[in-house]
């Protein structure tokens, strides 16, 4: 029977998830200087695959996606929802946070200025959708994976009990034709002392005979 250890990281407390991928707007280090940025938290996941999964995003948005010293730069991003048909160059960082969640941080230059709220504020609402959808998409994808394999798990788990009643069934069964065995033998073994007196007693019997034979022919020698 295998046993199979699962990471602590299944067993977060809903509680994490309360407030479904919020995004905020902070000023962090990101695009050569301290810019406006856009900042998510995502859980259950990694820095590398959620980095992976943005660059996948960007390129359908007819980006060309470069990585130099962990920030991720998307150059003449074409993001409709955002800034229409005009480019604009996104840059993006994760770093893991000290509970495990990953922290993304994007930043949308617009062509001298980074995408901020109050001066973008219809443009700003629609990438902050975008994040959102996007960090609730990952978080829900890695979560239904680790379902899949508790779900395998509980399983494999559930086929083992039911291994342990079959070979408890069959060891119980064995028990009973054991006694049976036992007490069969048990008679046998009281017929087969009877019989072993029977025949010492017709040996004797036999030896008699043999003996008195020899009489005979030493008696004619």
């Amino acid at each position: 029977m295998k046993t199979i250890i699962l990471p602590l990281c299944l067993f977060v407390a809903a509680g994490a998830f309360a407030q479904k991928n919020k995004v905020d707007e902070k000023n962090e280090k990101i695009g050569g200087g301290n810019n406006n940025a856009l900042v998510v938290y995502i859980y259950e996941n990694t820095p590398d695959n959620i980095l992976k999964e943005w660059k996948s995003l960007m390129r359908d948005n007819d980006a060309k996606v470069t990585t130099k010293d962990g920030e991720q730069f998307s150059d003449n991003a074409v993001i409709k929802r955002v800034n229409g048909n005009n480019t604009m160059d996104v840059y993006a960082r994760a770093e893991t946070g000290k509970d495990g969640e990953v922290k993304l941080i994007v930043a949308f230059n617009l062509g001298g200025a980074f995408l901020n709220s109050k001066e973008h504020s219809q443009q700003y609402k629609e990438a902050e959708k975008m994040l959102q959808e996007f960090a609730n998409k990952l978080t829900k994808e890695a979560i239904e994976a680790q379902l899949k394999a508790a779900e395998k798990l509980l399983g494999n788990m559930t086929d083992d009990q039911e291994d342990l009643v079959k070979k408890n069934k069959n060891l119980k069964e064995d028990i009973e034709e054991y006694k049976e065995k036992i007490k069969k033998a048990e008679g046998e073994v009281v017929t087969n002392e009877e019989m072993q007196k029977k025949k010492l007693a017709e040996i004797e019997v036999q030896k008699k005979v043999v003996e008195d034979i020899k009489k005979k022919k030493a008696a004619v020698d």
